[in-house]
């Protein structure tokens, strides 16, 4: 018999224990007890009237950062939270994501193909508005196991132990980022933290006493800038920009999994209504190439991932299934011109305003795996800047490239104390 049917769990609904407005949440798990390391958020959502959460994130864009706590001992983490969110929610199955997440997530990925050879969703998904008054349709499901990988490993949290555990929200500010518009007023709803409570004594301490040591992969972030280059052109029309940075941020650590993302710098160059992935997706730029340095020896060889097909091979083979929308990834569907009127959209979500879809092009990621520990890490950035008359000039602008690293770390217990290292 589980603990479940013994009637031995409880799950307990806990209110926040602080709640500032739009700003910041906290939530406080009872001393000197013990709950199973599924926690998850309910509740998750904003009150507005006929705006829709970001495409990319659902209501996860409201998570900027996210902190697990016992006292002032940091457990787990994770920075820019909203922007990796966004990128994980394409590794579900396309059928999850269309049939499941899009309700409770509350974000638009995951696609079907319709008759007419048009990408769309036919099944009643439901919508990702926010609402003038709560309902769920506003409301979203955040399991803290994407936030917090460490509780993929731990199974069971001894508070008698960890006597001072706290689960640490701060809230997105910026409305475009969280609705499809800028200068949407937000109105966060309070949140609820579910936390599966073992009631029985004898329960708790088995628990506890076959709770050892745990490895996991923490994700830690870094960023480095790709200045403008608006005046590219003249006699040729393009000029090729190359920038190499030094990512002292991941030193002693010993690094897997690498995802990049990469966004404008000023978030005024996404228009005014967002009908991309918008600032949580990730912008396809032209002949653009990156080549990583690792401890003195390059990662890949040549100008390194330097063609789209090796680039979407690379990201599938490091994160298995990842979920795109056709053309999505890519700059351009066939070759249309994104800044003048469009002729193919067969296979794409249709043309807008005469002009390829916004989704095209808005869902780049880059992702690979490194392996081994960071003692210096370098990366060579290219593309290739295009004479552009446009506002935004979507290949010129400066941008902002968001790094994050799955870096391994150790729990490590010794009798009723504990500490968490890098390996």
């Amino acid at each position: 018999m589980s603990l479940y049917s013994s009637g031995n769990v409880r799950s307990d609904l806990i209110d926040p224990h602080v709640n500032l407005q739009n700003r910041r949440v906290e939530f406080h798990l009872n001393a000197d007890t013990g709950y199973y390391s599924n926690l998850r958020i309910v509740n998750l959502g904003a009150t507005v009237a006929g705006k829709t959460f970001s495409k990319a994130a659902g209501v996860y864009a409201l998570v900027r950062h996210a902190y697990l706590y016992d006292g002032k001992k940091e457990i787990d983490s994770m920075r820019f939270a909203n922007r990796y969110l966004a990128f994980a929610n394409t590794l579900n199955s396309n059928d999850v994501n269309v049939s499941l997440n899009r309700k409770i997530v509350q974000h638009d990925i995951g696609f079907q193909l319709k008759s007419n050879k048009r990408v769309g969703v036919l099944l009643g998904n439901g919508s990702n508005d926010g609402t003038s008054a709560l309902s769920e349709q506003a409301e979203g499901i955040l399991d803290l196991r994407k936030l917090f990988p460490i509780l993929n490993g731990l199974v069971y949290l001894d508070t008698s132990m960890m006597k001072n555990l706290k689960v640490v929200i701060e809230w997105e500010t910026d409305s475009k980022v969280i609705w499809d518009e800028a200068g949407v007023a937000i109105n966060i709803i309070a949140p609820i933290l579910v936390a599966d409570e073992v009631m029985d004594e004898g329960s708790r301490n088995q628990l506890a006493k076959s709770q050892g040591g745990v490895a996991f992969n923490a994700i830690e972030h870094d960023a480095w800038n790709v200045p403008a280059n608006l005046l590219a052109g003249g006699a040729d029309a393009t000029e090729v920009k190359t920038q190499s940075n030094k990512i002292e941020g991941f030193n002693n650590k010993y690094v897997s999994r690498v995802l990049i993302s990469k966004a404008f710098s000023d978030k005024s160059k996404y228009p005014a209504t967002v009908l991309s992935y918008g600032d949580l997706g990730s912008l396809a730029q032209h002949k653009e190439a990156l080549a990583v340095r690792v401890n003195g020896m390059n990662l890949f060889s040549g100008d390194g991932i330097d063609h789209e097909g090796y680039k979407t091979k690379l990201l599938a083979m490091t994160y298995n299934t990842v979920n795109l929308e056709p053309y999505s990834n890519l700059e351009a569907v066939g070759i249309d011109d994104p800044n003048n009127n469009s002729v193919h959209d067969i296979g794409t979500s249709g043309i807008v305003a005469n002009k390829q879809n916004p989704k095209v092009g808005s869902a780049n990621w880059i992702g690979f795996s490194i392996e081994d520990r960071i003692r210096d890490l370098n990366f060579t950035y290219k593309r290739t800047n295009v004479k552009d008359g446009n506002t935004p000039q979507k290949n010129n602008e400066a941008l902002d490239i968001h790094i994050y690293c799955e870096v391994q770390k150790q729990f490590m217990k010794s009798g009723m104390d504990y500490e968490i290292r890098y390996v």
